[in-house]
């Protein structure tokens, strides 16, 4: 056990120090800053797929998507995620009110071409 405590206060490099890796402190320093930063998704590329089913409320989630990035680099995550859980409420309603249109458009045509 003495031969271990001599070894350990000698001098000699650790082997993390030989190959230039992080010490403990440092990975734990930089694994609390990933932490800080909150992983929030924009849903732009959803915006985008619901153009095609109701352009109305899609065009307001892209917006809410595009405000997602804006607070995100000013460091407001309540912001941020509150404009996230919009804009993913409005995919979904463009995703739900689109059958709804077009079935509704459909009875329109065909009431309208029987007269």
């Amino acid at each position: 056990m003495a031969e271990l405590e001599n070894f350990e206060n000698s001098g000699v490099p650790a082997a993390a120090d030989e190959f230039g890796a992080d010490t403990a402190e440092e990975q734990r320093a930089a694994a609390s800053a990933d932490d800080a930063k909150p992983d929030i998704p924009n849903r732009f590329f959803g915006g985008v797929g619901s153009l095609f089913c109701f352009p109305v409320t899609a065009v307001i989630a892209l917006w809410f998507s595009a405000k997602v990035n804006e607070y995100l680099e000013a460091g407001d995550y309540d912001r941020a995620r509150a404009a996230s859980e919009k804009a993913g409420k409005l995919i979904k309603a463009s995703l739900y009110i689109a059958p709804v249109w077009m079935i509704t458009a459909i009875i329109i045509v065909v009431v309208l071409s029987k007269l």
